[in-house]
């Protein structure tokens, strides 16, 4: 099973470590180049500004180019908030495609690549899963109080789980939230026993925040974790379990 990024959540809602690029990408194509020689030239797509960036809304330009991919670069050079120095790329391609840009800006170039998250669209998941979470705790049925003191310590024992897991088209995000409130989340490829994988390894991940992180003399609780040993066990322990020879947690 592919791993693609880990998240941990403190118990207020704020993320203070993630780590993407888990898995490297060799099966897909990652950035495309189109040229664009004069006014006859079509661009059969349709861009929305999200998040400061050019996005494909609608429409395919060959492989690679579909929804969702960004405009990165024009001539070779980035595009920072939808501009790429005193150009406003967005407004240029609009012109182009209404047959208004003048002849000076031909011929350009402009390259399509996957939007990678930024720090900000980071801290926002995290606020947001950090409600649902709440919310489905509350929702739980294991709320119900038993007179059997065996099943109220099985409720006690799961009240804090809240959601687990959310499947989606292209990937499954799991979660495991332990006694202190702080949430574990990872991101794999979607599969149908996905949960029975990936529980033992969000465990072995909460083993090495307890060893790496709350026992850091320098490290001040609920603040981001910025320690290398940490995440590099964390990145050990993924490749463990992609190999199979990840251990129980007892």
């Amino acid at each position: 099973m592919k791993i693609f990024s880990v998240y941990i959540i403190n118990k207020s809602g704020s993320l203070i470590y993630s780590v993407d690029d888990l898995e490297p990408i060799t099966d897909q194509i990652t950035s495309v180049t189109r040229s664009v020689h004069d006014s006859s030239c079509e661009i059969p797509l349709s861009f929305q500004i999200i998040d400061e960036r050019i996005i494909v809304d609608f429409g395919e330009w060959g492989a690679g180019i579909e929804p969702g991919t960004s405009i990165t670069e024009y001539n070779d050079k980035p595009v920072v908030k939808v501009r790429c120095e005193n150009v406003n790329i967005f407004e240029l391609v609009k012109s182009h495609q209404k047959k208004e840009l003048s002849d000076e800006a031909y011929p350009f170039k402009i390259t399509f690549e996957k939007p990678k998250k930024t720090s900000n669209e980071k801290i926002v998941i995290a606020s947001m899963f950090n409600t649902w979470h709440a919310i489905a705790s509350q929702l739980c049925p294991k709320k119900n109080h038993s007179q059997d003191p065996e099943e109220e310590a099985y409720f006690l024992k799961d009240k804090y789980e809240g959601i687990k897991l959310m499947e989606m088209d292209d990937v499954h995000l799991h979660c495991y939230q332990c006694p202190t409130g702080t949430k574990f989340l990872l991101v794999s490829e979607t599969s149908h026993d996905s949960s029975d994988q990936v529980k033992n390894l969000l465990l072995r991940i909460y083993q090495i925040y307890s060893d790496y992180a709350l026992k850091d003399p320098f490290y001040t609780l609920e603040m981001p974790i910025k320690s290398g040993k940490f995440e590099a066990c964390l990145k050990h322990v993924v490749q463990q379990m992609k190999r199979g020879t990840l251990q129980l947690v007892q």
